[in-house]
């Protein structure tokens, strides 16, 4: 599979700092909504992704509302909850996967750093370069 999907504990500055901007009316809206808001932390491996199936569970799970931390895409209000072979969902997975996890347009964190080799930017004084691809292999 992609990894593991994991369910942390927000704290309201933790949300507020990390979900992306849509104006102050969404975003008074988001924070006076967080008793019903869940959020999931995919931990992915370097192959695979966790975004689409995140949503699906939530939608399975019957959340009526779904988003991301992708700018530029609005988010989804279920039509049928429950139902992840819904055509509008459908639809707001492709757009989700169509955007992508673009540089400086998604709020990317870490949870636990599953490494300790030094990144840089030459192979005299790191093991990884910015990419975290190794410098001698």
């Amino acid at each position: 599979m992609f990894g593991e999907i994991e369910t942390p504990v927000l704290h309201p500055s933790h949300i507020a700092g990390s979900y992306p901007w849509k104006g102050s009316l969404h975003h008074k809206q988001l924070l006076l909504g967080i008793n019903n808001l869940s959020t999931l932390i995919v931990v992915t491996r370097d192959r695979d992704g966790g975004i689409i199936l995140s949503l699906k569970i939530l939608v399975s799970a019957g959340a009526k509302q779904v988003g991301t931390a992708q700018a530029g895409i609005e988010d989804f209000f279920v039509n049928e909850l429950g139902n992840v072979e819904e055509s509008s969902f459908l639809k707001y997975l492709e757009k989700v996967e169509d955007i992508g996890l673009t540089e400086n347009r998604t709020f990317i964190g870490t949870a636990h750093q599953m490494g300790t080799c030094r990144m840089g930017d030459h192979p005299l004084n790191s093991v990884v370069d910015p990419q975290g691809k190794v410098w001698r292999i």
